[in-house]
């Protein structure tokens, strides 16, 4: 049975291992692909843009609704209708 103060005893003689065999290694570093933050950037903004994009879709579908309810011709509601 691994008593679990051994385990993490292994994992932070693994950690100290690793630090020690690269010099420029600093505790708690991550590396990342240098068009990683671009693309986060990118993908952020674009995000952020969808209401703005999708706003005239919203519009056009008020003016359905505005113009099933005048002439009484929503879904459902004409004379082809399945009953």
């Amino acid at each position: 049975m691994v008593i679990p103060t051994e385990a993490m005893q292994g994992v932070n003689n693994t950690l100290v291992a690793a630090a020690n065999a690269d010099p420029d290694y600093t505790y708690g570093q991550v590396a990342a692909p240098s068009w990683a933050f671009p693309l986060d950037a990118v993908l952020a903004v674009a995000t952020a843009a969808l209401p703005f994009l999708l706003k005239p879709g919203e519009k056009a579908l008020e003016q359905q609704r505005l113009g099933e309810e005048g002439t009484k011709s929503g879904f459902g509601q004409g004379k082809n209708r399945v009953s």
